[in-house]
């Protein structure tokens, strides 16, 4: 059985979290960074705006499938149209987000270290 997208959401809230939480305050050395940058670059980026651009067309297409209801006098294929644009404008941002974290890639391709200093190791 598959997960709903609610909890594929909720999960990737979760684990994106949890990164920002894993690196707060400490030193990444650009082996293990590159990885990151790799997984963020593809999940956060390139996959991210491919499922924006779905969602934007599960939106549209919900109108036509569902007894929606109108909002405040404001037709539902409206609100789902001002839905869908502003996701694909986000997917676009999110294709921007990968090249960024590519070119963040690019820059410390081959860097590498000879482990901790003596004077920053701690007990």
């Amino acid at each position: 059985m598959s997960r709903s997208t609610a909890v594929v959401a909720d999960e990737l809230y979760e684990d994106v979290r949890e990164l920002s939480v894993a690196v707060m305050n400490r030193a990444v050395p650009a082996p293990e960074l590159y990885g990151i940058l790799g997984n963020l670059k593809f999940a956060g980026g390139y996959f991210l705006a491919e499922a924006l651009g779905r969602l934007a067309d599960g939106i549209e297409r919900s109108v036509a499938e569902f007894d929606v209801y109108e909002v405040e006098n404001v037709s539902p294929a409206v609100n789902a149209a001002t839905a869908a644009a502003m996701l694909e404008g986000a997917a676009r941002y999110a294709e921007k987000l990968a090249q960024l974290l590519e070119a963040a890639q690019v820059a410390i391709n081959g860097q590498g270290h000879h482990g901790r200093r003596p004077e920053t190791a701690t007990a």
